[in-house]
């Protein structure tokens, strides 16, 4: 099953994202969770070194860890991970593998140079370390130049490729996939088909059949202008707002903007504020330790009124 929409997916990625596969190469999960559990399972023996930037993605992090792996940070900063401090690591450590989130860091947002991708990829090749590159939003990028994927300048089949499909049609409507070579792919099938033998059929029909005709295209067209307005206006928002008691930088792509505070606060103290009046703020795009006070603000979800209401409420507690 998935043949018609493996077929599809590949000469998409293919098209947009300079990837050069075939179906074979190409692994449907669930979702992006799903994928990097598996791999996790595959490629970690107990105590395997896994380097992750810091701050990172829970849930990634908590895989690994699951996996019996030892992790460790790197320092990132306005170009992505630190590449320099990880090549001081490897004088001394055995790494099994770096993941990355490098089209927009998860959650600063920030993309991995173009020098650091070009160092990363030598050091992977020299030192025969895995790449696991999470591309989780890469349909999202809002000026002319993109970057495209380190996968699609990966010559040596170092870099596991890692990222989810139809994100912009509905959350409940995406699917994960990995691009892999064909022997990782093999054992990969072997684990998920204990894991969800069927897989869902319809939808990847569904999704194969939008590919062919193009509808993908034009929806996620049609996102982006919408997408790109309220971005725009989230930022304009935040400047109003707080425009003194906290900084950002306007992302060029992705679905977020990281809000950095320099006054002293609480930020668990203004989410209990905020839910006294009816405003929900998740733990999980809160960061508060010695380093950092700062918040990862989604805006693709809320309309314009929505996000306005939110701040104004947000502006209001921060007083109050």
């Amino acid at each position: 099953t998935g043949e018609y929409f493996r077929e599809q997916l590949s000469n998409y990625l293919n098209s947009s994202r300079g990837l050069h596969i075939s179906k074979s190469n190409l692994l449907i999960t669930r979702s992006s969770e799903m994928s990097i559990y598996i791999i996790a399972q595959l490629i970690i023996e107990p105590n395997d070194v896994i380097i992750v930037g810091e701050l990172g993605l829970f849930t990634a992090n908590m895989i690994f860890q699951k996996a019996g792996a030892t992790i460790k940070t790197l320092a990132v900063d306005e170009f992505g991970i630190d590449v320099d401090q990880l090549t001081e690591k490897l004088k001394t450590t055995k790494i099994r593998a770096v993941y990355i989130t490098p089209h927009h860091h998860y959650p600063t947002t920030v993309s991995l140079s173009a020098k650091r991708r070009v160092q990363l990829l030598q050091l992977a090749q020299e030192h025969g370390f895995i790449i696991i590159e999470d591309d989780y939003d890469y349909d999202f990028h809002y000026e002319k130049s993109t970057v495209m994927p380190l996968a699609s300048a990966d010559l040596n089949g170092l870099v596991i490729y890692v990222g989810s499909f139809g994100k912009s049609l509905t959350p409940s409507f995406s699917t994960g996939f990995v691009v892999a070579p064909q022997n990782f792919i093999v054992e990969m099938q072997k684990y998920l088909g204990i894991l969800d033998r069927q897989g869902d059929v319809v939808m990847e029909q569904v999704l194969g059949e939008m590919i062919a005709e193009g509808d993908i295209h034009r929806h996620l067209k049609k996102s982006l202008k919408v997408y790109h307005e309220r971005r725009n206006n989230c930022c304009a928002l935040l400047a109003k707002h707080f425009g003194h008691q906290a900084t950002f930088n306007v992302p060029n792509g992705g679905l977020a903007i990281w809000l950095e505070w320099n006054i002293p606060i609480s930020l668990l103290q203004l989410a209990k504020s905020c839910q006294k009046k009816d405003l929900f703020i998740p733990k999980n795009i809160l960061y508060q330790n010695r380093k950092t006070t700062a918040m990862r603000i989604g805006f693709c979800h809320l309309t314009i009124e929505e996000m306005e209401r939110s701040l104004e409420t947000m502006g209001g507690c921060l007083v109050g």
